[in-house]
C-alpha cells in the first residue's frame, strides 16, 4: 500500500501537534475509505460487509488512523457510531482526497476508452443491457464495474463515488423523501418513466396461463422477496397501492438478496415476486411470465443518480444513452 503525507487542521483543543513532531500524519488511503464507508454506513459491522472484511478489521484500521492522528475520530457507543468535532473534519477531508484520487485514477486509465461503473437494482433485463452494450462497444478499450445493490446501497455507492451511475426504481410516493436523503449527499435523481406494478410468475404457478390479475388475488400467493431496505417495493406496498396491498398480508415464504435464487424460485416453483413491468422482448430468456395487475396505476419511477460533483464519464454517458433509446423502444 502506497503511503503519503497529508496535513489536517485541527483545533487547539485536540492536541494534534502533540502527537506528531514532524507536523504530520502519515496515512494510507485504506485508513481512509475504511473511515469514510464506516460513517455513511453508520455502523462498523456494516462497513465491514461493504468492504468485504472482517468488523474487528475495519475497527482496528480507525483505531491506527486515530492513533497516528493524535486525536478520537469516532464516539463509539452501544448505539453505533458518530463523529466527534475533529472526526468531521477528517472525515471531510477524507471524502475530498478519495474523490480527487478516483478522478486521478480514471486520468491515468485514460488508455482504457470507456469506463463504466454502475451500481443497480437486482435485474436481469439491466445485466442484459450491459452485456449488449459491452458487444456493441468491445472493438474499443473498455472496462465496466456492475453491482446489484439494495437501493440504499446504490446511493451509498454513488455518494462515494464507488459507482459513477446509480439505477433505481423508487414509488412516486417517496420521490420527496428520497430527494431529501440525496440531497444530504449532494445527489440528483433524475426519473426516467414510471410503471405499473405487476406479478412475475414461472411454470409452476397456477397463474402462468393468465394475462392479469386482480389486487384482491394477491393475498392468496406465495412470494419470494428481495433485499431489505427503506426503499424497497415491498416494504412500502401499503403506502405505493392507497391501502389496497398490505405487506403483512403477503405470505412471504423466501427471503433473498441472491438475484440466483431469486430466479430459481421463479423458475422451478409456484412461488411469484411483485416489480415493475419493465422488460424489453429481445431480452426474454426465461419461462417467467409478466402478470398485469388490473386497475394498478402507474406507480413506480424508474431512473438514475449521480453525484453533483462530478461529470459522467464518456462510457457512463453512452450507458445511458443506450439505457434511454431501450426505454424509449418499450
Amino acid at each position: 500500500m502506497s503511503r503519503f503525507n497529508y496535513y489536517v487542521r485541527i483545533s487547539d483543543e485536540d492536541k494534534l501537534e502533540q502527537t506528531n513532531k514532524k507536523g504530520g500524519a502519515c496515512m494510507e488511503i485504506k485508513q481512509l475509505e475504511y473511515l469514510v464507508s464506516a460513517v455513511e454506513m453508520g455502523s462498523l459491522n456494516r462497513a465491514a460487509a461493504a468492504l468485504f472484511t472482517s468488523q474487528p478489521n475495519v475497527s482496528k484500521v480507525i483505531a491506527n488512523l486515530e492513533k497516528e492522528l493524535g486525536v478520537s475520530v469516532l464516539k463509539r457507543s452501544a448505539k453505533g457510531i458518530s463523529l466527534t468535532a475533529a472526526g468531521m473534519t477528517v472525515y471531510d477531508n477524507a471524502k475530498n482526497i478519495l474523490a480527487n484520487i478516483n478522478v486521478m485514477t480514471e486520468m491515468v486509465g485514460q488508455a482504457v476508452e470507456y469506463q463504466i461503473r454502475v451500481s443497480c437494482y437486482p435485474s436481469n433485463m439491466m445485466a442484459r443491457l450491459m452485456s449488449d452494450f459491452y458487444m456493441k462497444n468491445c472493438q474499443y478499450p473498455i472496462h465496466i464495474e456492475f453491482r446489484e445493490r439494495s437501493s440504499e446501497e446504490i446511493i451509498d455507492d454513488v455518494a462515494r463515488y464507488v459507482s459513477e451511475i446509480g439505477i433505481m426504481h423508487i414509488s412516486k410516493k417517496q420521490m420527496t423523501t428520497l430527494n431529501h436523503v440525496l440531497d444530504q449527499k449532494k445527489l440528483d435523481f433524475y426519473p426516467l418513466r414510471e410503471y405499473e406494478l405487476c406479478l412475475y410468475v414461472g411454470k409452476k404457478h397456477p397463474f402462468f396461463n393468465r394475462e392479469s390479475v386482480d389486487f384482491s388475488e394477491l393475498t392468496n400467493l406465495k412470494y419470494v422477496q428481495g433485499s431489505k431496505d427503506y426503499f424497497a417495493l415491498e416494504y412500502n406496498l401499503e403506502k405505493i397501492t392507497e391501502g389496497a396491498l398490505q405487506v403483512e398480508k403477503l405470505n412471504h415464504v423466501i427471503h433473498t438478496n441472491s438475484d440466483h435464487m431469486h430466479l430459481a424460485m421463479l423458475l422451478y416453483t409456484d412461488v411469484c415476486s411483485l416489480g415493475i413491468n419493465f422488460m424489453y422482448a429481445d431480452y426474454e430468456q426465461h419461462d417467467i411470465k409478466v402478470l398485469k395487475i388490473n386497475k394498478c396505476e402507474k406507480l413506480m419511477v424508474l431512473g438514475y443518480v449521480l453525484n453533483r460533483n462530478y461529470e459522467a464519464s464518456s462510457g457512463g454517458t453512452l450507458f445511458l444513452n443506450r439505457l434511454k433509446t431501450l426505454i424509449n423502444t418499450i
